[in-house]
């Protein structure tokens, strides 16, 4: 997915919500699927005055994934996986904005 390259006043404005986890995996197919519609919850929140995603990558860090089998078990058994820590809601799989909108209790 493309980056974007954002200035110093901008990325002092974008507070991750420690609620709202996004558990991905770096080159999986279904991660770069989702990547839009996460993009597309992230502008919704930010306008409600709520922070982005806490992304955390599990296929590189140890201690994402250890966190991810916790939060998962039961739930899903890969990723992508969303999980409200404040609800217990979660996410399994790639799904589209409206769904994830649901799952952040945006609507």
């Amino acid at each position: 997915p493309e980056v974007e390259c954002l200035e110093g006043e901008e990325i002092d404005n974008i507070m991750e919500d420690p609620n709202l986890l996004f558990y991905f995996g770096d080159g999986c197919q279904y991660t770069q699927k989702i990547a839009p519609e996460v993009e597309c919850l992230e502008e919704i929140l930010q306008k409600n005055g709520r922070g982005i995603l806490t992304r955390k990558e599990i296929y590189n860090n140890e201690q994402n994934r250890i966190e991810w089998r916790k939060n998962a078990i039961g739930k899903c058994n890969g990723v992508p996986f969303l999980f409200n820590k404040k609800t217990k809601g979660y996410v399994c799989g790639a799904q589209q904005c409206e769904i994830l909108k649901l799952w952040a209790e945006v609507i």
